[in-house]
Formats: structure tokens, C-alpha cells, sequence
């Protein structure tokens, strides 16, 4: 790393930590004792108020609350940047409700000039594909605001059977160009996670919301699982399906390497049986199902009703 940069990185680490020791500074940076004393120099000079405490617990102080340095970027945060702003680009929505052209012409006002070159062959040679690009009954913005403010809600939701659910937002999930929100359901006293599309309604909820840390989240989340997933699977992935698998895999499986090709392990809840046979079947030949016996037959027999649907 260039002295340049690391000293405007040291800035905002000395700005968030307010009180650090010399260690501090050579471990975050992997410097010497003798760099690290001529960067706290340095940076007094950049102007950091920066004063030495003494005695066994002792370092340096950052003296009230000075601005922020200025921010810079390097190269490659500068096409990281307009590389994230491609995916943007692709989405009509999103739970910023922010436009792709009117956050571009932001950063290209402060764009450095021999960085433009870059920026415009970001835009010109990189794009995603397979976004989603639709408007939704409740918008991204609102949802993810009842997340942050940890709200409690009523949602009609219209897939299968319209009903309404009492839920509390957790968070937002982005999986093969839809938008899920994964949710504490308050009638059912578990998770559930709700595809935001058929949301069609939504109003906030009196009922306090449920305390939960990421830990506590985790553990529930891992109890339910294992209570809700109680039957075992084993499927053989043949070599050219490895492709596919990294594209579409779920937290409820896992694959471990063999000799003559792969094997994808994991749970699921008989109420999952007809997702995994979906599953096995966009593999095509790719795949065979070693065990259970009762997810083979549910294969076999959708297999026969599409053989008869086309016979």
C-alpha cells in the first residue's frame, strides 16, 4: 500500500477509534514501530488532533471531533464503485428508491478525470443479466424501512391462496433475480420467508416487535431447521453440473467432492418434496437421487405425468 493511502486510511481509523495505542496502529496496518511513529507525525501534520496519554494504559487521543479527511479512492475502489452501480442499473426497483443515472451523475462530478476512462468502460463492458426489473404491489423502500426500524406488520399475501400474515421483518434477500424477505411469523412462532412480489398489502402492526439478535436469530433459526427438516438426502451430481449447482444451492444442502464426481447432501421437510423434485429435475441427467427412497418416487412419478402430458 502507498504511504499516501495508508495515511488517509490511518485517518479514518484514528477519527473511529477515538483512543488507540501504537500496536494498534502497526497490526491494523501490518507496519513497523518505526513507520508507525513517523505516520502518527504525518498525520498531525494533515492536521489530526492527536495528543499522547500516558502510564500502562496509555497511546494516543484524538482531541474532540474533528471532519472527516477527505475520501480517496484508489483505481480499483473507483471501478469497484461504478462496478456495483451496473447491478443498480439493471433494477427498475429497489429499497433505496434510487435511480442508476442520477447516482452515476453524482460520481462522475467527482470522478477524477484519469479515472473516466475507466468509469466508461465499466459501463460499456460489464452488465448483469437476469435482475429483477418489476414494480411490486408494496414498495422495496417501505419494506426495508419497517426492517430498520424493526416494525411489526400485516401483509396480504396472494401466491398460492391469498391470506394475511402477522410478520416481523428481518431482513431482505436477493436470489435469482427475486426479492424475498425473510420474516418472524408471530402466528406461527417461526420464520418464514415471503417472495415480495405477491405481497399485495401491507399495514404496521401494533404489537411490539420481537427482540432478537443475529446470535439469537441463528440459534432459532437452527432449531427450526433441524426440527423442520428431520429426512436426510443424497443426491450424485455428475462432473458438468457443477456449473449449475453454484448457481442454484441452498442452505439446506452441501457437496463434498468424490473420485467420480459430486455429492450434494443435505435436509429437507416432506413438505419440501415437490421443491426437491423441481430441483433434481433442472439438473436434467446431471444428477441421480442415491436416497430417499421416497424422494426417487416422487421423481419417478412427476416424470410420468410429463411423459403422459406429452404422449
Amino acid at each position: 500500500m502507498k504511504k499516501n493511502e495508508r495515511l488517509m486510511q490511518e485517518l479514518l481509523f484514528v477519527h473511529q477509534a477515538k483512543r488507540f495505542t501504537l500496536q494498534d496502529l502497526m497490526s491494523a496496518f501490518t507496519i513497523s514501530k518505526r513507520t508507525a511513529l513517523r505516520d502518527i507525525a504525518a498525520l498531525e501534520e494533515l492536521g489530526a488532533p492527536l495528543y499522547s496519554v500516558s502510564g500502562r494504559h496509555g497511546g494516543y487521543q484524538l482531541i474532540g471531533s474533528p471532519p472527516l479527511p477527505p475520501l480517496y479512492f484508489t483505481s480499483e475502489e473507483w471501478g469497484a464503485l461504478f462496478f456495483s452501480l451496473q447491478l443498480l442499473k439493471s433494477m427498475a426497483n429497489n429499497p433505496f428508491n434510487q435511480s442508476y443515472a442520477e447516482l452515476r451523475r453524482k460520481l462522475q462530478a467527482i470522478l477524477p478525470e484519469k479515472e473516466q476512462s475507466r468509469a466508461e468502460a465499466v459501463d460499456r463492458l460489464i452488465h448483469f443479466h437476469g435482475a429483477a426489473d418489476q414494480d411490486f404491489p408494496v414498495p422495496l423502500s417501505a419494506l426495508f424501512l419497517t426492517i430498520l426500524q424493526q416494525k411489526v406488520l400485516f401483509i396480504t399475501y396472494d401466491r398460492y391462496r391469498k391470506e394475511t400474515r402477522h410478520i416481523q421483518p428481518l431482513s431482505m434477500n436477493f436470489v435469482e433475480g427475486n426479492w424475498y424477505i425473510f420474516t418472524w411469523d408471530l402466528d406461527r412462532e417461526a420464520f418464514r420467508t415471503f417472495r415480495v412480489e405477491f405481497i399485495t398489502n401491507m399495514t404496521e402492526s401494533e404489537h411490539p416487535a420481537k427482540k432478537m439478535d443475529e446470535a439469537e436469530i441463528q440459534r432459532r433459526y437452527q432449531y427450526q431447521a433441524e426440527k423442520d427438516r428431520p429426512l436426510s438426502f443424497t443426491l450424485k451430481l455428475a462432473p458438468n453440473g457443477l456449473d449449475l449447482f453454484r448457481k442454484k444451492n441452498y442452505e439446506n444442502m452441501h457437496l463434498i467432492e468424490k473420485d467420480d464426481g459430486f455429492l450434494i447432501k443435505g435436509t429437507f421437510g416432506e413438505a419440501e418434496t415437490d421443491f426437491m423434485v423441481q430441483y433434481c429435475l433442472a439438473f436434467g441427467d446431471q444428477i441421480t437421487i442415491l436416497e430417499p427412497a421416497s424422494l426417487q418416487d416422487a421423481y419417478c412419478k412427476k416424470l410420468q405425468h410429463l411423459l403422459l402430458k406429452y404422449g
